[in-house]
């Protein structure tokens, strides 16, 4: 059997997204599981009527990643399933894949009988066939993961929109090009451009930060001159609590000098309040009743 490497694997398995994985579904696409999330919501959470915006954004973020969670704790016996059958049906495409289902399927079948010497070909040869697969498998699911934290945000932060009456096109755009001083592409700009243009104290304009990391200085570029400016992250739900503590003091203060608020959840208010010096923290409920009084103008 040829001594595949670690390079053999990835242009099978990724071979820049030409690979087996356009061929398998290993975890559901971010909007199957949001659309789920917001399913369960509307029936299980008992939250649909509230005005707590905290805790409905907690709600959905929280059980979004445990449902994620779920199909990552799976994804790799659902990648050797998915491929063995895949590989039956087309062999020859990627031949070490083909190899390494014919070990799993044919060498431990064998295992099981004495009189083979299977045992020795699997401890020898399969678990290195596995690992080279499951390091070129990560890359792809790492960076999935990235993604999928990416979107989370802004599509359940739509969703809550939506529950307290403001809805895109109507109220807000989402991803929209603008021009002037600082052109650039918003996440959020409430109402929209259009309106922004001549009356930006009026308007918001936000980015979208899951979690702050050393790109923030590229959200405080986002964000328009005159207008409420935000930076909208998921800080207090459970899948970031590792993340609080690196919106420091430091950043507090530089946002806070670029007139910036940085939108928390409630839960995360409490930890962050001595770094909070410059009263730049703001949690969601406190940004929608601004949203409220804005909503006035438009």
């Amino acid at each position: 059997m040829p001594q595949w490497t670690l390079d053999d694997f990835k242009n099978a398995i990724q071979g820049n997204k030409g690979g087996i994985l356009k061929h398998l579904t290993l975890i559901p696409p971010p909007s199957e599981i949001i659309g789920a999330t917001q399913q369960d919501f509307l029936q299980e959470s008992g939250l649909e009527d509230s005005q707590n915006v905290d805790e409905q954004l907690t709600w959905l973020l929280d059980d979004e990643y445990e449902k994620y969670t779920h199909h990552q704790s799976e994804v790799y016996t659902t990648f050797l399933t998915q491929v063995s059958d895949w590989v039956k049906t087309n062999p020859d495409v990627y031949p070490c894949l083909d190899d390494l289902v014919n070990n799993l399927n044919v060498e431990i079948s064998e295992l099981y009988d004495p009189k083979s010497s299977c045992q020795a070909i699997l401890l020898d040869e399969l678990p290195n066939e596995l690992a080279l697969a499951i390091v070129a498998l990560e890359g792809s699911i790492s960076q999935g993961r990235r993604t999928r934290a990416g979107s989370s945000l802004m599509e359940q932060l739509e969703f809550v929109l939506n529950l307290h009456g403001y809805f895109i096109d109507v109220h807000f755009k989402r991803e929209e090009k603008v021009k002037g001083k600082n052109p650039t592409k918003l996440d959020y700009v409430f109402p929209g451009p259009d309106f922004m243009v001549k009356n930006a104290n009026q308007s918001v304009t936000c980015a979208n930060m899951t979690t702050i990391n050393d790109r923030y200085r590229i959200a405080l570029q986002q964000l328009q001159p005159n207008t409420n400016r935000k930076v909208l992250t998921a800080l207090g739900a459970h899948a970031y609590s590792s993340q609080i503590s690196k919106l420091s003091h430091d950043i507090l203060e530089e946002f806070h000098n670029n007139q910036v608020k940085v939108v928390v959840l409630e839960n995360a208010m409490e930890q962050l309040q001595l770094n909070d010096s410059t009263g730049t923290l703001q949690s969601y409920e406190e940004w929608f009743e601004e949203l409220k009084i804005l909503s006035d103008f438009w």
